[in-house]
């Protein structure tokens, strides 16, 4: 969103503008990073050891946008009433000893030995693009320093300007992102004003880019065909019941026990409707009429686990519902016509079953079944509170619909008792729930809590559009952590990397209850800011790590997956969605870059890796799961801008 003193996207390079030497030099070093990208995994090292392209096909590469890299530059966002461990008020987006007093009059004073600093994401491939501006008072240094610890001290005085290409002269190589930019005093008290700092950003068209995703959407999935799926046996399914290398492609690990539905299946179906391959579309059939045969307990209806050896359903293992649960409503719901009724009588068979055996004494509903009997596992994490309610009265408006169109799918249950399971769950939570955390410590309430409780209620306000206790106790969470997240981001607080989850939860709430927008649109573009800032690796690629204080925090045991940054690209298809009104061009290049640095530093000849870098051993393949979510999401996206 624009902000005083930012120079906000405008359209730069590879759209009319005069070819000069420059400009091939850099499209040159771009077309290289894209061959890079599209290159076998094993041709790939280092993100500065680039192959060559010609000036021409590079020119034809694509156009860039240039975008604002460093935030509050004019020091003249001012903290809400918010202070650190130190009882210091934090400046937004700066590192500083003092925090806001640093700031009179629109200018950051720094004294003798003291100094500020600011971490900046840029794109490995136009680096050299960063253009940097500002005011200076008094005896000051500015000292530029990359992703490899290459460091240039710059010695300002009143107005000054410097590009990426002086500071590559100065190196004596290429700029390697992430940069950080840090302003010191040298000798006496200086004054900092009017500081602005952009760069240029690949910016491929919607077309181009839903091109690009779904060529890499299709390559795993048709990869994960050949490699993953289940051969074992005298049947053979199209459950995914192996494990491979994704730098060898050879089999890891054949899997005792199987789900019929993983997530999996949701970006196959996702890709097979929006321009895959009739091989995928093939794929998916097949494995729709297998999970439809084989995917549930004759008695009971519940989904189950297969066992591949044996082929045989797996009717004594307690099974998590709620996933297999949501497909079926949502082939229900807008799946392919021949699809709809059968999917929705598969579901009203497993609420039948829940509403006769899942409703617990607190209010509650069970999230785990054993499928053989019904009898509910309450073995699971309290999260997954309302993962199955949500189901429940996802479900009411199409037992409705089916019944005024003549057609009824069931004689034990209706719509109010789908919803009253739901609103008692509802009702259980709420009572001896709060939502914690503060701006420095706003996580585990704000990316789990928050971003699962909230999150399955948001998604009922969005498919219902009358329903009042879902979208309360959603928009109340937001309300509480409106501030707290907005703290978290622009003051260098805890940002785990789930907390896409929110932005999510946002987008959907954002349906339902248009007029959260306006304070909707700023948080979710502060939080892409910083996130790209604060999980981009000195290598230039990003990873799915915690941030604190504007850097990645790769140490902590909270479970991040510190490669394939599946959680941000994510995140970043989320504000690609129409409704949200956020500017476009920018948004797809923040997915571009995220996208083709990931495919360059984590893709294999056979799938992407979890980790940073490849281990001695095996390297499951099992990065690629988590890409696909990613780019399922912004597939989507832009469908839906296209068809606006």
């Amino acid at each position: 969103m624009p902000r005083p003193g930012r120079s906000g996207s405008s359209t730069a390079s590879g759209r009319g503008r005069p070819w000069t030497l420059e400009g091939a030099t850099r499209l040159v070093r771009a077309g290289a990073w894209i061959a890079l990208c599209t290159a076998p995994a094993s041709a790939t090292t280092r993100s500065t050891e680039l192959a060559v392209v010609s000036p021409v096909e590079a020119y034809r590469v694509e156009p860039t946008v240039r975008l604002e890299v460093l935030r509050n530059g004019v020091f003249a966002e001012h903290p809400a009433p918010l202070v650190d461990g130190r009882g210091v008020r934090p400046l937004p987006w700066w590192r500083t000893p003092r925090g806001a007093e640093h700031v009179a009059e629109g200018r950051l004073a720094l004294r003798d030995g003291e100094r500020a600093e600011q971490p900046l994401a840029l794109d490995p491939t136009l680096a050299r693009s960063l253009r940097l501006r500002g005011e200076v008072e008094g005896p000051a240094r500015l000292v530029v320093v990359d992703g490899e610890e290459g460091q240039i001290v710059l010695e300002p005085r009143g107005e000054f300007a410097i590009d990426g290409a002086e500071l590559e002269a100065r190196l004596g190589r290429p700029l390697v992102p992430r940069i950080l930019l840090r302003l010191e005093a040298a000798g006496g008290e200086c004054r900092w004003s009017k500081l602005e700092v952009d760069a240029e950003f690949p910016c491929p068209s919607p077309e181009a880019l839903a091109a690009e995703v779904r060529a890499e959407l299709e390559r795993i999935v048709l990869e994960w065909e050949e490699r993953a799926l289940d051969e074992f046996g005298p049947r053979r399914t199209r459950f995914v019941a192996r494990a491979f290398d994704a730098e060898t492609g050879a089999e890891l690990q054949r899997l005792a026990a199987c789900a019929p539905y993983i997530p999996f299946w949701k970006s196959a179906s996702v890709l097979a409707a929006h321009g895959g391959s009739e091989r995928v579309r093939a794929l998916h059939a097949a494995w729709w009429d297998d999970f439809f045969e084989l995917g549930f307990a004759p008695g009971t209806g519940l989904p189950t686990m297969w066992d591949p050896a044996r082929d045989e359903r797996l009717l004594d293992r307690p099974v998590e519902i709620a996933l297999p649960l949501a497909h079926l409503v949502e082939v229900a719901r807008e799946g392919e016509p021949a699809r709809r009724r059968p999917a929705l009588e598969r579901a009203v068979r497993i609420a039948e079953l829940v509403l006769e055996r899942g409703l617990l004494p607190d209010g509650g509903v069970a999230a785990s079944y054993r499928p053989g009997d019904g009898r509910p596992n309450l073995d699971t994490a309290l999260l997954r509170r309302l993962d199955v309610p949500a189901q429940l009265a996802r479900l009411a408006p199409l037992l409705e619909r089916a019944a005024a169109e003549g057609a009824p799918v069931s004689s034990k249950i209706d719509s109010k008792a789908l919803l009253r399971a739901a609103h008692e769950a509802l009702a259980a939570l709420e009572y001896a729930h709060h939502w914690a955390g503060g701006w420095q410590a706003i996580d585990p309430g704000f990316d789990d809590e928050f971003g699962h409780y909230g999150a399955r209620a948001a998604l009922v306000a969005r498919d219902l559009p009358d329903e009042r206790q879902f979208r309360r106790f959603a928009l109340e969470g937001l309300d509480r952590y409106l501030e707290p997240w907005r703290g978290a981001t622009a003051l260098g607080g805890n940002l785990a990397a789930d907390q896409v989850r929110c932005w999510q939860l946002a987008a959907d709430l954002a349906l339902a209850e248009p007029s959260i927008l306006p304070r909707l649109r700023p948080a979710l573009s502060d939080a892409a800011h910083a996130h790209m800032q604060g999980e981009q690796y000195g290598n230039g690629a990003f990873g799915d790590v915690t941030i604190y204080a504007f850097d990645p925090r790769t140490a902590l045991q909270v479970g991040d997956l510190p490669g394939t940054p599946s959680n941000l690209l994510q995140g970043l298809a989320t504000l690609a969605a129409p409704h949200l009104g956020l500017p476009r061009e920018e948004v797809r290049a923040r997915y571009a870059t995220v996208l083709r640095t990931s495919v360059a530093r984590y893709r294999r000849a056979h799938g992407f890796l979890v980790d940073r870098a490849p281990k001695a051993g095996a390297n499951p393949a099992s990065g690629s799961l988590r890409m696909m979510l990613g780019l399922e999401r912004m597939l989507v996206a832009l469908n839906a801008s296209s068809a606006r």
